[in-house]
């Protein structure tokens, strides 16, 4: 392995000048990158969002722990391989093999109901099928952060809006996929909701394709990338605001979808029993989620020097989050529909912002380098946070 990988394309001999994107052409590709922002998240959230259908399968355990375990161990160690050798690969080969991967596996596992027959035959699927979705969402979309990078302003934006809209539109599937089927009816109700995500992965592929056909995609894909993804210079300039990244979502895995989906009801234990409540939670948080990241085209007060307040801040709601699911003080559904809404609203607001503040740290010919470890700083710390929830869970029982 070479210390430092270059940043190219296979297109690194072109030279071209550089192309003025139109107001209509701008609008164009950022509604694109919403969609395959949309995309790089939806296979996972299509994983954590039926509590109900996972435990009919397994009754003794959240294996939302185990999903997400899974997925981001694995996500951060490819991301990580493909910063060490650099972009060799072109973006149309990672991000539509990507994208093609994880709507491969949202036909195939709920196809696999059918045909397997034991509890730990089911969970060895879930968790393999968690894992191919991880290399899936680590190769398309560390190649999506890179190139939103190197589109006009407001297309990493986009991105990181559709990645908050993937969890409110699952969690949207899921809730209309229930409530269209008798509440026995959870497997056929299941079947729709995966390959309703399946036709979803589809429309991304297709997104890409059309971004392709814009007039200035050409000159983007064949700009020279000559920095160094691992270049020592570069990770000085984005350390503080890259560990700012990993913290928020350190915190936020710590909390959700394990924790989130252990709270009840205190109010309406009814919605316990018919597993609404869990559902409604996930679409809650999906919600303001989305809220933040659509906000976070407003920077109010926040720069990339002093956006820490915020990070650190919404930590102070964590311990409310393991009171709430232990039953303990908080026992009010107001207070965990407030604190939910304020600890998501932090995080998609707040995410976008880190993100974006770690590519306002370098220069425009450094950007495609940034987005790709924007996208390894932001696995890194949601690997960190699985791990550290997954031990959680041990620790509660």
């Amino acid at each position: 392995m070479e210390p430092y990988a270059s940043v190219s394309t296979p297109s690194d001999a072109v030279e071209c000048s550089p192309t003025v994107w139109s107001t209509a052409d701008t609008r164009r590709a950022n509604l694109l990158f919403l969609l395959m922002g949309l995309c790089y998240y939806t296979p996972f959230c299509m994983l954590v969002q039926p509590v109900d259908y996972w435990r009919l399968l397994f009754p003794t355990f959240n294996v939302n722990f185990r999903i997400s375990f899974a997925y981001y161990i694995a996500n951060v160690v490819v991301i990580f391989g493909l910063l060490a050798i650099g972009a060799r690969q072109s973006f149309r080969s990672r991000i539509i093999g990507g994208f093609g991967a994880q709507l491969l596996v949202l036909l195939l596992l709920p196809a696999s109901y059918y045909v397997l027959t034991t509890e730990t035959q089911h969970e060895v699927m879930v968790l393999l099928c968690s894992v191919i979705v991880a290399i899936g969402a680590a190769v398309a979309g560390s190649s999506l952060f890179a190139l939103a990078a190197m589109y006009p302003s407001g297309s990493i934006e986009h991105v990181q809006l559709g990645i908050g809209l993937s969890i409110f539109i699952t969690t949207a599937y899921r809730c209309v996929s229930k409530g269209a089927f008798p509440s026995d009816a959870t497997v056929p109700a299941s079947m729709v909701y995966f390959y309703t995500g399946a036709a979803t992965m589809a429309a991304g592929v297709a997104s890409y394709i059309l971004l392709l056909r814009l007039p200035g995609s050409a000159s983007v894909h064949a700009t020279p990338q000559t920095h160094k993804v691992l270049q020592p210079t570069l990770l000085r300039k984005i350390r503080f605001n890259g560990i700012l990244v990993v913290v928020l979502n350190l915190s936020t895995m710590l909390v959700w979808p394990g924790l989130l989906t252990d709270i009840a009801s205190f109010n309406a234990p009814n919605l316990n029993t018919s597993g609404w409540f869990p559902l409604l939670l996930m679409g809650w948080d999906a919600l303001f989620d989305a809220l933040g990241r659509y906000c976070a085209r407003y920077k109010l007060c926040f720069t990339r020097h002093n956006v820490w307040s915020l990070v650190l801040g919404r930590c102070v709601c964590i311990p409310v989050f393991i009171c709430l699911a232990r039953n303990v003080l908080f026992t009010h559904d107001a207070i965990t529909y407030v604190v939910v809404a304020v600890f998501s609203w932090t995080h998609g607001y707040g995410g976008a912002l880190t993100v974006v503040f770690v590519n306002d740290c370098v220069d425009d010919a450094e950007r495609s380098g940034a987005g790709m470890f924007a996208s390894f700083f932001v696995n890194f710390g949601l690997v960190a946070g699985a791990s550290l929830s997954f031990a959680l869970a041990k620790v509660m029982g």
